[in-house]
């Protein structure tokens, strides 16, 4: 199959997270669009990551109706292709995404459940076993499937992980995933690395 150049930085990105979620790509007469939901408190994340790599001629946000589409032109046609199979079923193509791509999924897909946090996608259930142990090693914690999408349980997890890619706006929505009992992990954990680091400036000097 044709082999497709690179997507501008940011767009591969979103477009990827995208399809982890619950975007849809279709074709269009001009190339490929992928169309997703978002809840209202995801709306400023989304406009602030369009914003920061300067995704307008690409993305549009229908803010009325809670609705973003990403217009891909037919260049990159052959990204369909490794996203759904012949009986076009949505499936996620291992070799397109990374961490960041995934946390980005968890970051605008996301919503915190009793006991977890859950990932809302539309993969076909077909191939939802794969990705939940694609999705397990790049994170590295142990995650599930559920009856919407995927779950994790450690959500503290999440925002560590998080810490070394996300602005401080975006890690404020990691840590609503959170209960009282993982922020106070997260409060040790930060203030450990607090000192590690002091004592290694320290050291330096």
């Amino acid at each position: 199959m044709e082999e497709y150049k690179e997507l501008p930085r940011g767009l591969s990105e979103l477009v990827f997270a995208s399809l982890i979620g619950t975007g849809e790509m279709t074709f269009s007469s001009n190339g490929l669009q992928t169309m997703f939901y978002f809840e209202s408190e995801k709306k400023k994340i989304l406009k602030r990551y369009v914003y920061k790599y300067k995704l307008n001629e690409y993305v549009k946000i229908n803010e009325k109706r809670n609705q973003c589409f990403i217009y891909i032109p037919s260049t990159y046609n052959p990204i369909y292709f490794r996203w759904y199979d012949e009986n076009d079923r949505k499936k996620v193509n291992h070799k397109d995404i990374n961490l960041y791509i995934v946390l980005l999924s968890f970051l605008l897909f996301g919503y915190k459940k009793l006991g977890y946090v859950e990932m809302r996608s539309t993969v076909n259930p077909y191939y939802s076993k794969s990705t939940a142990y694609y999705l397990e090693k790049l994170i590295g914690t142990y995650i599930d499937t559920s009856q919407y999408g995927f779950k994790i349980f450690e959500s503290e997890k999440l925002f560590v992980l998080a810490t070394q890619y996300f602005s401080i706006e975006e890690m404020n929505e990691f840590m609503s995933f959170m209960n009282k009992r993982e922020k106070s992990k997260i409060a040790d954990y930060l203030k450990r690395y607090e000192q590690r680091y002091f004592k290694r400036e320290v050291d330096v000097l």
